[in-house]
């Protein structure tokens, strides 16, 4: 263990410096008697050791303890469990979380508590149906158990019931209507609990069903009058009914009102973001500024107001706003993101590079970045380092479509072309609206001398855009050498 442990305060430290003590103190008695060689059991002592180093946050030395726990004794589920939450929420590493979860629910099939967990480690991971799957495991285990939600609201913080966060995978696979449902029996459950009409007005957004949408959350603002959350998904929801004069009259209202709990800026912001959905962009964009000029460091208005200037045609000026939400905030991933594809506009790669790499710093598990990362490597000519960004994006989330045209594109470069139709096969399978999929598998049929499946897959891709170049130049050389 560290040498001389010494209380830190800071704003995330919940123990007082006395409290921290008795910790250090009962890890250094547990040490003792892990030492002594008198007590049987110590893969418990290792268990209580790790626990109390995990009280004063030192995560890396108490998954070291719960490992020697579970050394010892091999179904001790407490101790991989608290190792996963661990590897999830604070060394960031999901997949030997979800490894340490799987042992805790070998050893007890009904550990509600390691399935909650794991599910939102595979939603690190992007892997969003396996994670439904194990949120689902939990209703069922709290059906055949007779398990509910208790009345008590501290009881309810420890309580696992599953529907929130299948609930959460089902939206990244944009499967609504599931959610819709998860919500509706929620309120059954709850009637007067306001964030599941919140979610449920969320949830008629995605399906356009904006009427019932605004009903659902007018009743979660009967509850709860002044969250700036619902509000502004009131305002998002007006804006979506295509009623500008309501639009308006509804951010002005809110402008005027004086809150504590949000002020004019982030008003300001949704403000534009609703003017955008109208198609007003010089609007969004006035209101962005207002934003800005109300809160100067307010590096999310910068990249929304970037955003809007790139649909404009202004990449030098939009270059501009995501440069400065990231002098703002150096770990803006967004604006970082936005950037890599903006330099990459201006014919700037290397540039582009360099921004997916701050992202995969900062997040190891962004499969967007790992895959423009290596689609601009190939851009660049370096089809074996941009295949191995690509792959190892793959490995992180094998459902993007474009990461599969993206792999493909290396390896027909690479003159791999069966392999690389494999993966626009898989690219279409994901998306077969896909067009530059559909073409650049035409391409690589042309290639193999393949003509008449080359113009079929021209074909496609024309269908869906008449004035695709490539596929248009493609099937022009293809029937030339055909006919």
């Amino acid at each position: 263990m560290k040498q001389n442990l010494t209380f830190e305060e800071d704003n995330y430290n919940y123990l007082d410096k006395n409290s921290y003590q008795q910790h250090v103190q009962e890890i250094n008695r547990l040490t003792q008697m892990i030492n002594s060689n008198m007590f049987l059991d110590k893969a418990e002592l290792y268990y209580k050791k790790g626990m109390n180093l995990f009280v004063i946050k030192n995560h890396e030395e108490a998954v070291q303890s719960f490992n020697k726990a579970t050394n010892i004794d091999k179904n001790h589920a407490e101790a991989y469990f608290q190792k996963g939450q661990i590897f999830r929420t604070f060394l960031k590493d999901p997949k030997a979380a979800v490894n340490e979860l799987d042992e805790a629910i070998r050893i007890n099939p009904k550990y509600v508590e390691a399935y909650n967990c794991r599910g939102y480690a595979l939603m690190d991971l992007h892997k969003y149906e396996d994670a439904a799957e194990s949120f689902d495991k939990i209703i069922r285990i709290n059906q055949e158990n007779n398990r509910i939600c208790p009345y008590s609201i501290l009881e309810q913080l420890y309580f696992c019931d599953g529907y929130q966060g299948k609930a959460s995978a089902l939206q990244e696979l944009g499967r609504w209507e599931e959610v819709l449902e998860i919500y509706n029996h929620l309120i059954k459950q709850k009637p007067n609990y306001e964030h599941h009409h919140h979610d449920k007005a969320k949830a008629l957004l995605f399906l356009n069903r904006i009427e019932e949408a605004l009903d659902s959350i007018n009743k979660a603002l009967i509850i709860q009058p002044d969250n700036p959350l619902f509000l502004f998904t009131k305002g998002q929801a007006v804006a979506l009914s295509r009623n500008r004069k309501a639009t308006e009259e509804f951010f002005n209202q809110s402008l005027q009102q004086k809150s504590k709990f949000f002020d004019s800026a982030s008003t300001y912001l949704e403000y534009g973001l609703a003017m955008d959905i109208l198609g007003d962009k010089v609007e969004a964009i006035r209101n962005f500024d207002l934003a800005i000029q109300d809160s100067p460091d307010y590096y999310q208005a910068y990249y929304r107001k970037g955003l809007i200037l790139i649909s404009l045609g202004e990449k030098m000026k939009a270059l501009d706003c995501f440069n400065k939400a990231i002098k703002i905030n150096p770990d803006y991933i967004e604006a970082y993101n936005a950037k890599g594809l903006m330099l990459s506009e201006l014919g700037q790669n290397w540039e582009a590079i360099k921004c997916y790499n701050k992202v995969i710093k900062m997040n190891p598990n962004d499969a967007h970045a790992y895959n423009n990362k290596g689609w601009f490597l190939s851009q660049e000519g370096d089809y074996e380092s941009g295949l191995e960004c690509i792959n190892h994006s793959l490995e992180i989330n094998p459902k993007i479509a474009h990461t599969h045209h993206s792999k493909g594109f290396a390896l027909s470069a690479l003159g791999r072309q069966k392999e690389a139709i494999e993966c626009y096969n898989k690219a279409i399978e994901l998306d077969n609206q896909l067009i530059c999929a559909h073409s650049d598998k035409g391409m690589s049929y042309l290639l193999l001398k393949e003509y008449s499946l080359a113009i079929e897959c021209f074909d496609k891709a024309l269908s869906f855009d008449a004035n695709y170049t490539q596929a248009q130049k493609g099937k022009i050389q293809a029937e030339k050498l055909l006919f």
